[in-house]
């Protein structure tokens, strides 16, 4: 463009597009971030908000690392990444080995995470190295969900099998199998680790007593998950608030309530 229209090909410095919230700065590493206007921040992050590029398709898992310093992200396109959360929050590793979309994933400690797909497969890997440590087989359909035991070595996975089953990660014993009649398509695990719960299709919560051979429910919560939702499925099961409430998420093809069970109460509460 040329300036004053005197000398063509001279050019004039273009002024960065702001909004009303601020400017997008480039992080350099194929990102953006939005840099708001206003009083100094204290955050270790180059902006507010952070915009992480590497994965090629739907990201359906993310999760902090028991420090904080570090986020592990799961996506369509087979791969789990590591990232940093503060500064450009760069990309530190990249997690291959799935044959299918990775559509879980969870820390079991600051050195080895675990992951969930629909190859059929969960598997163990190390933060240091991004190798895989372990492969766990022996699901017929999509692994939908997984989570280890902070309590016990243990590690929880629910399939489109209709079984949840429980691996023992220290060793290479055969897995607890507990069937259900419909797809598990969420799981979670109580603080002891004496305890686990899955959700599935039919929208119920089934509590069991791992210290238990006999695979017997302990007992359900229900609420409002079983019954009005007709076509909803549980999507999530976590424990909050000192473990003490659980969790539930629906998919439903209209609309997404999501309702709270008290554990110690057995009340539940929709919102």
């Amino acid at each position: 463009m040329a300036a004053g229209g005197d000398e063509e090909g001279a050019l004039v410095e273009a002024k960065r597009q702001r909004t009303e919230d601020g400017a997008m700065v480039s992080t350099g590493g194929g990102g953006a971030a939005l840099v708001k206007n206003g009083p100094q921040r204290t955050s270790e992050l180059l902006a507010p908000i952070m915009l992480l590029s590497g994965h090629g398709a739907a990201v359906h898992t993310a999760k902090f690392s028991p420090d904080g310093a570090h986020l592990l992200s799961g996506s369509h396109d087979k791969t789990l990444l590591l990232w940093e959360v503060f500064g450009e929050c760069r990309n530190l590793l990249t997690f291959k080995g799935h044959a299918n979309a990775v559509l879980e994933a969870h820390w079991l400690d600051s050195e080895l995470v675990t992951s969930a797909s629909a190859d059929k497969t969960a598997a163990l890997w190390d933060v240091k190295t991004g190798g895989r440590v372990r492969l766990f087989r022996g699901h017929s359909s999509y692994v939908n969900s997984c989570c280890p035991s902070v309590g016990a070595p243990l590690l929880i996975t629910g399939s489109d099998d209709c079984t949840a089953r429980v691996w023992d990660t220290r060793s290479r014993s055969r897995p607890l199998i507990i069937r259900h009649p419909l797809p598990v398509t969420a799981v979670a695990a109580s603080m002891s680790g004496n305890e686990m719960y899955t959700g599935g299709v039919d929208g119920i919560v089934r509590v069991y007593d791992l210290r238990q051979s006999d695979n017997e429910v302990l007992r359900t919560l229900t609420g409002t998950l079983a019954g009005p939702h007709r076509g909803s499925c549980m999507a999530s099961l976590a424990f909050q608030n000192g473990f003490t409430m659980l969790d539930h998420i629906l998919k439903r093809a209209r609309g997404r309530p999501v309702s709270y069970t008290h554990l110690r109460a057995h009340e539940t509460d929709s919102y």
